[in-house]
């Protein structure tokens, strides 16, 4: 798990710092397959290499990874006047709560919003909620 976040990292550096879709494409390519010579678990078993890496790349080389990686959303949650509910995976790897519950309560704060509240699910939680759904949205 741990060299995998780290190699995610290091894909996202790119990502932030490209500003050329080709280059894009080339540079991660060319990262994922070193990382994936070094890394063989990272791929599933049975997966060919070519399959698990062009799902990779179309992944992220999308312009909405390179937003996402890039936006900053202290203007806007400054900015939010309506009470806010944020909710976390308490082992969310994209979002972790700890490095973003803190940004997102000083921004909302800071735009005087005094309506804010927060909850970190556990997965148990978080399984009960998919099950609920599941049997609830057919």
């Amino acid at each position: 798990m741990e060299i995998s976040n780290e190699i995610n990292k290091g894909a996202y550096q790119i990502i932030k710092q490209s500003n050329n879709p080709d280059s894009l494409y080339s540079q991660l390519s060319k990262y994922l397959n070193q990382a994936l010579n070094e890394n063989p678990a990272l791929k599933p078993s049975g997966m060919p290499k070519e399959v698990f890496l062009n799902t990779q790349l179309t992944k992220l080389t999308r312009p909405w990874m390179k937003y996402f990686l890039s936006y900053d959303p202290t203007f806007d949650l400054t900015n939010t006047n309506c009470p806010v509910l944020a909710l976390f995976g308490g082992k969310d790897l994209q979002v972790p709560p700890n490095e973003n519950l803190k940004g997102i309560k000083e921004s909302i704060e800071k735009g005087g919003n005094k309506k804010f509240t927060s909850e970190t699910f556990s997965p148990l939680a978080l399984e009960e909620i998919s099950t609920w759904i599941i049997k609830h949205v057919q």
